[in-house]
């Protein structure tokens, strides 16, 4: 039911339909399939390429003093989205904010929180 989707929900729905690529349920397993199975990870935003799946630690708050001295590394994953370029992620928000949402993702919360990110395309 794609009402109820979340945000893992959502990008395991997009590699399956699109793609035939039957990822895991959960962030925080597909980030391990990223590293087991992808061409590339990264942990710098910047290298992110369309297709991308990217991983964020939990939400602290907008603005960048949330974050200051916070290792995302080292948070747990609670978050991830699908990189379409130009800085932008296509991903999935709560029905609240919108649902599913194209969002840019510099000079915000979803920089700050960033954790890692890969391919699994070739």
């Amino acid at each position: 039911d794609t009402s109820t989707f979340d945000c893992s929900d959502f990008t395991r729905h997009v590699y399956l339909g699109a793609l035939g690529i039957d990822i895991t349920k959960d962030s925080r397993s597909q980030m391990q399939y990223v590293k087991q199975a992808g061409s590339r990870i990264y942990t710098d935003l910047r290298q992110a390429k369309k297709g991308d799946l990217l991983f964020f630690m939990s939400y602290r708050g907008w603005r960048e003093e949330d974050y200051r001295g916070v290792n995302a590394a080292r948070h747990t994953i609670t978050h991830t989205g699908i990189y379409i370029g130009d800085g932008n992620m296509l991903h999935t928000a709560s029905r609240a904010t919108g649902g599913v949402r194209v969002d840019y993702l510099y000079d915000k919360h979803l920089e700050w929180r960033f954790v890692g990110g890969g391919g699994v395309l070739p």
